[in-house]
This record gives structure tokens, C-alpha cells and sequence, in this order.
């Protein structure tokens, strides 16, 4: 039977969380190793954790690496010491902790000088062989400095952010970038933290999609408890819902009024769901609502519900003064461009 040719490159993928990387885990300028010691088999033979032969894993495909080894899922890193505090469930019953990103790191492996093979796969997971992909995996005792180069650096989603990559192009650049990403994370995530330790439990067990929404646009990425919008160019949908969202919490922001901003993101979020929405789609889309609630406030009228009448009044008014608000500006804006 003919030796079978190892490849030229392979592909090797691994996923650290925040916390192993703030307290100096090494990914980058150091020799690659399994990243725990040996375990002996019953037959005697040295294992990893899941009884596969022991050695640094790499795979010949390299989709198969991105998308399984390197790839940072919604982590389970509760942030202490809060961690007893910050368990909260969505409307589905579905348990989460509030939890620092885990970081996926891509290694091209060149195999020259390397002493490469096939490993031998335990029986139990013979099903389970390069995760069911396509291609072979490989494994070697070690990986020198100079046979690796790190092809995707990934920083993944948690509670308030969306997954990033950061550029693996210049490693030193990068390391700084991954650290203020994880800083930055950091502090957005204790302020979650102490907000949702303030709620009660039955409201913390029942946390629905449009107030983990609000949530973000608090405490995540340009939140607003974080930014002044006051001070910036308004030029889309979007950016006028984080302004009214910014004037809203900053009206009192010891305590959120959660009810007013969940209503003004449930009436926006059809808008904002595209990005080249304009004002005028904003516009259109409070007018909408201020239909709506005219029909509504009719409805109960003739019902002889006018306690229901006068709370959807409120509502209106709400809205009639967003729509008046923008456009104001329009006008404003519209008045200095042509002066």
C-alpha cells in the first residue's frame, strides 16, 4: 500500500475565552503543543481528553477548521462575581448567563520539517472523524514558531455584540485590538450585569427579544449610555431612533424606562431592520402608528371603554410627537443647507 502524501498546508483551529487571554494565555510566538498532559488509555497509549490519539490536531480542509475549530460559539463565561446573580431566561424558557466572548484563532500549519500522520481515532468516535467534513485529519507531536502562520483572528458574540474579526495581518496590531475589544466588552457587560441584577426574578425568567434589544442599544456597541447623540449628524433612520433612544434614557438614567423605549424600538423596528432606511421611512412609520392607535382609540370608544381609550391616547401623543420632532429637524436641517 503507497504511503500517503501528507499536505503541504494544514489547518489547525482553536477557541480561548477572554478571560484565558486577559490573564496572558500565549497564541501567538510560541510553540504549538496539545494544550493539556497526555492520558493513558486502557491499552496504555497516550490520549487526548476525548481518547483519540495524542497530538496537535490539524485538519486538510480548511472549511471544516473555520467553521467547527475556529469558531467562537455564544459562550458560558459568567462574569464573577456576579455570576450567581446574572442567570436570565427569554420568552422561550431558554437559560442565559451573562458571559464574556470566547476568541477563535486560525493557524495555517506548513508541514514541511514536520513529522506529520494520521492519528488513530478511538471506536466511539470513528463517526465522528473530521466532524463529518470532507478530507483527513493529521496530527504531529508539535508545531515550531516558523511552520505557522495565524490566518483569522475571531472575537464572537455574546449578550450585547455581534461577532468581529480583526485583521491577522500584523500581530502586534492585532493583539492591541483584541485587548480594547475585550476591555471594551468587559465594561459593557458588568453594566448589563448590575442592570439585570436590579430586576425582580419573574421579570428576569421572562426577558423578551425586544428588551434584550433595548438592552444592546444601552449597553452594546454606541449604546447610548455610552455615546452622546446629542452631537451627532443624524442622515439615517437608524441614526435618529439611537438620538430619540439617547434623549429618552438620558432623562433619567439611574432607572431605565425600559416601557418607553421597548414601544418606540417595537414601532421603529420594522425600519431599522435596513440600513439605508432614511428619516422620511421613520416619518412614515410613526404616521403608520399614530393611524393605528386613532382606529384603536375609536374602537374602544364606541365600546365604552374609555379608561382603555385614554391609555392608548397617551400613546398617541407619544407618537405625534416623535413625528413632530423629526420633522423639526428636517426643517431645521433643510433651512441651513439652503441659507
Amino acid at each position: 500500500m503507497a504511503e500517503e502524501k501528507i499536505p503541504k498546508k494544514l489547518y489547525r483551529g482553536v477557541v480561548l475565552s477572554s478571560q484565558s487571554i486577559e490573564q496572558g494565555a500565549k497564541w501567538h510566538g510560541v510553540v504549538l503543543k496539545p494544550p493539556r498532559e497526555a492520558k493513558i488509555d486502557k491499552n496504555g497509549r497516550k490520549t487526548v481528553d476525548d481518547g483519540n490519539e495524542y497530538g496537535v490536531y490539524m485538519s486538510d480542509n480548511e472549511s471544516m477548521v473555520d467553521d467547527v475549530y475556529s469558531k467562537p460559539r455564544f459562550p458560558w463565561n459568567p462574569i464573577k462575581p456576579l455570576s450567581n446573580n446574572i442567570i436570565y431566561k427569554d420568552g422561550g424558557g431558554r437559560q442565559y448567563c451573562v458571559s464574556t466572548p470566547n476568541v477563535g484563532i486560525m493557524y495555517e500549519i506548513d508541514t514541511q520539517g514536520i513529522e506529520v500522520k494520521n492519528p488513530w481515532i478511538s471506536q466511539q468516535l470513528s463517526g465522528h472523524y473530521n466532524n463529518g467534513y470532507e478530507g483527513k485529519e493529521w496530527i504531529a507531536e508539535q508545531i515550531p514558531v516558523s511552520n505557522y502562520k495565524i490566518t483569522a483572528i475571531k472575537v464572537g458574540m455574546d449578550n450585547l455584540h455581534d461577532a468581529e474579526n480583526i485583521d491577522a495581518t500584523n500581530l502586534q496590531e492585532a493583539e492591541k485590538q483584541l485587548h480594547a475589544i475585550l476591555s471594551k466588552r468587559q465594561q459593557h457587560l458588568n453594566d448589563f450585569c448590575k442592570e439585570i441584577e436590579k430586576m425582580p426574578p419573574i421579570e428576569r425568567n421572562n426577558v423578551s427579544s425586544d428588551e434584550m434589544a433595548v438592552y444592546k442599544q444601552i449597553f452594546g456597541d454606541g449604546g447610548v449610555k455610552y455615546t452622546d447623540y446629542s452631537s451627532k449628524d443624524l442622515n439615517t433612520a437608524k441614526d435618529y431612533y439611537m438620538y430619540l433612544a439617547w434623549k429618552i434614557y438620558n432623562k433619567d438614567s439611574s432607572k431605565i424606562d425600559m416601557k418607553t423605549l421597548g414601544y418606540l424600538y417595537q414601532i421603529s423596528s420594522v425600519v431599522l431592520v435596513n440600513p439605508k432606511s432614511t428619516l422620511e421611512d421613520l416619518l412614515k412609520q410613526f404616521e403608520k402608528e399614530s393611524t393605528s392607535l386613532d382606529k384603536k382609540i375609536m374602537s374602544y370608544q364606541e365600546k365604552g371603554l374609555q379608561n382603555v381609550a385614554d391609555k392608548i391616547q397617551q400613546k398617541k401623543e407619544f407618537v405625534s410627537n416623535l413625528s413632530r420632532e423629526i420633522d423639526d429637524y428636517q426643517f431645521l436641517n433643510t433651512t441651513v443647507i439652503h441659507s
